[in-house]
């Protein structure tokens, strides 16, 4: 059974999308912030990462694909969030904060509004390419 960890200050997101990822046979660890996160990374175990990019109070999405950099062993892939608008340009298709997730190295992003179904093929899709 996958473990998945969801860094997300929403509450009632992180709840959401805990709900659909158990449905659907994997194992949640849920955060609020990127120092619990990070603290639980350190543990290992964990099998894929959905970071939110900026929470409330703490460290983001960023400071975890950081970490995990860091912690100097394969680190599972990561999917990076987020609702801030910030486009490249004249490219509105394009976040400028998710752009600069993937060049730090998170695996994927996918930008808030989605639906949770969503999250968890895109999951499933990393999960199976990194095993």
């Amino acid at each position: 059974m996958p473990r998945i960890l969801i860094m997300e200050d929403n509450l009632q997101l992180a709840f959401e999308w805990r709900d659909v990822f158990e449905l659907n046979g994997h194992q949640v660890v849920l955060t609020h912030s990127g120092e619990e996160a990070i603290e639980v990374l350190r543990g290992g175990g964990i099998d894929l990462v959905v970071s939110d990019l900026f929470v409330t109070n703490g460290k983001g999405g960023l400071s975890v694909i950081a970490a995990l950099k860091i912690l100097g062993r394969e680190a599972p892939p990561v999917i990076a969030v987020t609702g801030a608008s910030s486009s490249i340009g004249d490219d509105e298709a394009e976040n400028r904060f998710l752009a600069q997730a993937r060049r730090l190295g998170a695996s994927d992003s996918i930008k808030k509004p989605f639906l949770p179904a969503e999250l968890v093929v895109l999951a499933d899709s990393l999960l199976e390419a990194h095993c």
